[in-house]
């Protein structure tokens, strides 16, 4: 069967479970943080439901209740659907009274398989009283990034595990951005892929990884800024310590405000 054939295919298996009673019931809509992401970065995705139904939306708190709740449809490369990876409630503890709108904020990739490069289709499924009300599709690119500099280490104090560190960076929203990278490939875990900030590529990024554990990036954010961000990496994983900024030789950034440049919500 041709890839073409294929997704056709699909679509008609899946078009049926979307469809509405009445456009009027539930209106839902459906926003990504990001269009443009790094392989195994979080993939935040906000919800909204406009209940113009007689009935409330109620997801309780265990989430366990299949005629209400909200469910996702990921489509790779317009042929073959993201498998669902954690079979717990996406949502929970959300109401949504007759006329009311309300919001619910997912990581989607903590509950189904986004973790190989390529372009998915994300559509959001609402269910209430055993209807189904679908969003608009967003389309998500996620890619491995460009790798500036690596390290390889074994973790404080167990020799049998290495894990590797590697800064690398991709545009987005007209920025680039740096992110640090920590796996471990012995057994194919993933510590972490975190945006560090905006990078300007004129000073080259530093990675420092010292015997101690202790992870040191420096890299140019701004003209005159340069951000400093220190991690530490133990046998429970990698914890975020600190990041700071400062001028050029060394000093601290005057500005008070200059997380305005990296967003605290960038680092853990």
């Amino acid at each position: 069967m041709s890839r073409g054939a294929f997704g056709g295919l699909l679509s008609c298996l899946i078009l049926p479970f979307l469809a509405s009673v009445s456009p009027a019931d539930l209106l839902v809509r459906l926003r990504l943080e990001h269009t443009s992401l790094l392989l195994l970065e979080p993939v935040n995705a906000s919800v909204t439901i406009l209940n113009e139904s007689e009935y409330p939306f109620v997801i309780g708190k265990d989430g366990t209740d299949k005629d209400t709740r909200i469910e996702f449809f990921i489509e790779k490369d317009r042929d073959k659907l993201a498998s669902r990876i954690n079979k717990h409630p996406l949502v929970t503890n959300l109401k949504i009274k007759p006329g009311e709108k309300g919001e619910a904020l997912v990581d989607i990739s903590s509950w189904y398989d986004i973790r190989a490069e390529g372009r998915y289709t994300v559509t959001a499924v609402a269910y209430l009283k055993g209807k189904a009300w679908a969003s608009n599709k967003e389309i998500i690119d996620v890619v491995k990034g460009l790798e500036i500099a690596s390290v390889t280490r074994n973790v404080p104090g167990y020799d049998e595990m290495e894990r590797t560190y590697a800064l690398r960076y991709w545009s987005r929203e007209s920025k680039e951005f740096l992110f640090l990278c920590i796996d471990e490939e012995k057994t194919g875990m993933n510590y972490g892929v975190v945006q560090l900030g905006p990078l300007v590529r004129v000073f080259i990024p530093v990675l420092d990884v010292d015997r101690l554990g202790n992870i040191k990036v420096v890299h140019q954010s701004s003209s005159d800024c340069y951000v400093h961000s220190f991690f530490k990496s133990t046998r429970g994983g990698v914890k975020f310590v600190d990041q700071t900024y400062h001028l050029a030789n060394g000093e601290r950034y005057p500005s008070k405000n200059k997380r305005s440049e990296t967003s605290e919500k960038d680092v853990p």
